[in-house]
């Protein structure tokens, strides 16, 4: 009859949950115990079992009795190898496991990291990279430039809404606080307000507020026609914002 060569262990684990609590058992492999411990059905994944003590014995089951009979009052159930922890107490089952007649040596397994859960968070926004842009290219145009009118270029708005689906826009109302919303010429309007008079239809907004810092006019865009929210003091405003939208 063949003799059994596998080594047997004794070992020390407990749960990071249940910091009072340490299990003292036997096996024949320390890493694929360990494995099942941290495989339980219904364990959390923030309860991770490590090993406080490992080493090897001669007959594992001889120890794992002798701690039984010694320590049966710190048992917290006769049926379990769970016995109650404290750092005196610790000390005490690794003495009796160290100085029994069956210890060989003490066993350092180096258990798994707790792994870090990472939230993947959907992107709402487009990068810099996706929108064909750089920092250091955006450092370099504010330099050349003497105001930040560049930021609200009517292309750099294009390319940035571009990137949304237009579904987000149907029946919204869109807000421009922005000042010089509205001007007799194309160019001296806010390229935001202008983008969205251009798509108003298209876009299927509910409707468009543009705000004037200083100004007496403030303007609302509705789908059926332009209402101006103050008195209309100026038809050449009127007239130019009616043809962007209906285009006559």
């Amino acid at each position: 009859m063949a003799k059994n060569t596998a080594k047997q262990y004794i070992y020390i684990v407990q749960s990071s949950k249940e910091t009072t609590k340490c299990k003292i058992g036997k096996t024949n492999d320390l890493e694929r115990r360990l494995k099942v411990y941290n495989n339980m059905t219904g364990k959390s994944k923030e309860n991770v079992y490590q090993y406080l003590f490992t080493c090897e014995v001669k007959n594992m089951t001889e120890v794992e009795s002798g701690i039984k009979e010694k320590y049966s009052a710190l048992r917290e159930e006769k049926s379990k190898e769970i016995y109650f922890y404290n750092s005196a107490l610790f000390e005490h089952y690794v003495t009796f496991i160290q100085t029994h007649s069956s210890f060989v040596k003490e066993i350092f397994i180096k258990t798994a990291e707790k792994k870090e859960i990472v939230k993947i968070i959907k992107k709402t926004a487009p990068s810099l990279e996706e929108r064909g842009v750089t920092k250091k290219g955006v450092l370099q145009k504010a330099q050349k430039v003497k105001n930040d009118e560049f930021y609200t270029r009517l292309e750099d708005v294009e390319q940035e809404l571009s990137m949304y689906n237009k579904i987000i826009w149907k029946n919204k109302v869109v807000f421009c606080n922005c000042d010089d919303a509205v001007d007799d010429n194309e160019k001296d309007t806010s390229a935001f307000a202008l983008y969205f008079l251009q798509n108003f239809k298209e876009l299927e907004l509910k409707k468009l507020i543009c705000t004037h810092y200083s100004g007496p006019v403030d303007w609302t865009c509705s789908p059926t026609w332009l209402v101006v929210a103050q008195v209309l003091q100026n038809a050449t405003h009127f007239a130019f914002f009616k043809r962007l939208l209906f285009g006559n």
